[in-house]
């Protein structure tokens, strides 16, 4: 059997509930405001599933909730946050190892650049 040479792992997506919302259909969820719902799959653009008081993977708006980070998403918080200029680096994925939950690596290194002088002579 072979094994993948790259496997993705995703932090499981929640949302905060903007606005109340009551269910039309036995496959979808009620919550009132500021709820937080869990495991959310965006299945299409106007609706997506997630669970919320043991329901799983009903049915909701997603127009009635925002995007959160968990606690747990960022080991250092907002300072893992934020934009990294890459211009004069190269980037290498390692393959999938025993030892290595999230299966890749990823790799950034600086390349230095050689500068030659040259004179134009006439």
């Amino acid at each position: 059997m072979m094994r993948p040479l790259f496997t993705f792992h995703r932090l499981p997506i929640q949302v905060k509930a903007k606005y109340r919302y009551t269910a039309q259909n036995a496959d979808e969820l009620t919550f009132p405001r500021h709820a937080i719902i869990q495991n959310v799959n965006k299945v299409e653009t106007e609706w997506w599933k997630g669970d919320y008081e043991g329901l799983q993977q009903h049915w909701f708006p997603a127009n009635h909730v925002e995007e959160i980070q968990g606690e747990d998403s960022f080991m250092f918080g907002d300072l893992q946050k934020g934009n990294l200029d890459l211009r004069g680096a190269e980037a290498a994925v390692e393959p999938y190892e025993e030892d290595n939950p999230w299966g890749i690596r990823f790799i950034i290194r600086q390349v230095l650049g050689v500068v030659i002088p040259f004179s134009r002579e006439t």
